[in-house]
């Protein structure tokens, strides 16, 4: 396997992993940094991992706080 196959099976999984939690909790989150220590795969593919969530139905928002990224993801309820 390729290491850009690698990195898509990685971030499938992860994006699995939220919604799952998502759909059993209402919601989860994610933290991602642009620093040492931090999953650099994440960070350098956030924007597709919110729109992968957002393709699925979530609510999906963000905010950055001192450098770290924080993004919630909501399972909308229908009222």
């Amino acid at each position: 396997m390729s290491k850009i196959e690698d990195i898509k099976a990685k971030l499938n999984e992860f994006v699995e992993a939220k919604a799952k939690w998502a759909n059993k909790n209402g919601s989860t989150q994610f933290d991602t940094c642009n620093y040492s220590g931090w999953d650099k795969d994440i960070w350098n593919n956030k924007n597709a991992i919110m729109d992968k969530l957002r393709s699925m139905g979530f609510q999906v928002t963000s905010k950055t706080n001192h450098g770290v990224l924080d993004v919630y993801i909501v399972k909308p309820i229908k009222l």
